[in-house]
């Protein structure tokens, strides 16, 4: 077994026994890497307090190709998202990023673009004073088209034609033009957003951020094939 030392982020973490629990961490070098945290629940683990959810924390671990699980020795906190963890809205909306994480980082699979954008977009959301909605949905697109899972929002994706300011939209692809099968219908001012929020642009005035999350997380869910927990939370606490 090796000893190594990484930076993470802190997915999830579950009970595994009284003392115990298993850890879910998304690192650069390994990806998606689960870990046994052993005695992190006893009062004098160097642990407790360590593995919260969305915690940046160096871990050292050790490594053994033949494991699925291996294990955790030590680690130390690099960033907690206080701003995140105490501003309900954030923490929500953070939760949607974290399970995104999980779907998208795979085991042992270096991640390390990935990884920075997602570290990025949480300093940024840590420190946000605008509608979370924009920050989250300009995090979501970023983070699919680093993964690989860009939507088409200038040409449509079912017939390949320029689409101008008005359409539809498909989980399997993006934007459509209006003859072309849709999944929902789409207005400018939403279309002027999504293409601004691929293009790196967001700010804390910008409009229409709700309905380009509430696009791109339904388009994840066709790209990932899986239903979101956190996104139906979502929308129980902050729909209209």
């Amino acid at each position: 077994m090796s000893h190594e030392r990484t930076e993470a982020i802190v997915l999830k973490a579950i009970d595994f026994s009284e003392s115990s629990c298993i850890v879910t961490l998304f690192c650069p070098e390994r990806g998606r890497l689960t870990c046994m945290a052993k005695g992190v629940k006893r009062p004098k683990s160097q642990l407790a307090g360590l593995l919260d959810s969305f915690n940046r924390i160096e871990a050292i671990y050790g490594w053994k190709e033949s494991r699925s699980v291996q294990q955790l020795f030590d680690g130390s906190l690099l960033e907690r998202y206080a701003g995140i963890k105490s501003d309900l809205e954030k923490s929500v909306y953070g939760a949607f990023l974290l399970e995104l994480m999980y779907r998208i980082a795979h085991e042992n699979e270096p991640s390390h673009d990935l990884f920075d954008v997602y570290v990025d977009g949480m300093t940024q959301l840590d420190d946000w004073s605008g509608n979370v909605c924009v920050h989250v949905a300009w995090q979501l697109v970023q983070l699919l088209s680093v993964a690989g899972y860009t939507p088409a929002l200038v040409e449509c994706c079912g017939c390949g034609q320029e689409v101008q300011l008005d359409g539809g939209f498909s989980y399997e692809g993006g934007v459509t033009c209006g003859t072309c099968i849709s999944d929902a219908q789409m207005d400018r001012g939403t279309l002027k957003t999504l293409r601004a929020l691929m293009g790196g642009e967001q700010s804390p005035s910008m409009v229409g951020g709700e309905n380009a999350f509430r696009l791109l997380r339904y388009f994840a869910s066709r790209q990932l094939e899986c239903d979101f927990k956190s996104a139906r939370v979502i929308e129980q606490m902050f729909s209209a």
